[in-house]
């Protein structure tokens, strides 16, 4: 099921990564798995 549109993509994006996937030190993101979408659900 596709997700609802009505909701701004931002709100779809890892917190800790902004979307990126990536941390500071550039090693993969370990609360999205380096997707960039949050994927845990806060």
């Amino acid at each position: 099921m596709p997700p609802n549109t009505d909701e701004p993509i931002s709100s779809w994006l890892c917190c800790t990564c902004n979307g990126t996937g990536v941390v500071s030190d550039g090693s993969t993101c370990a609360d999205c798995d380096g997707i960039g979408l949050d994927i845990h659900g806060a």
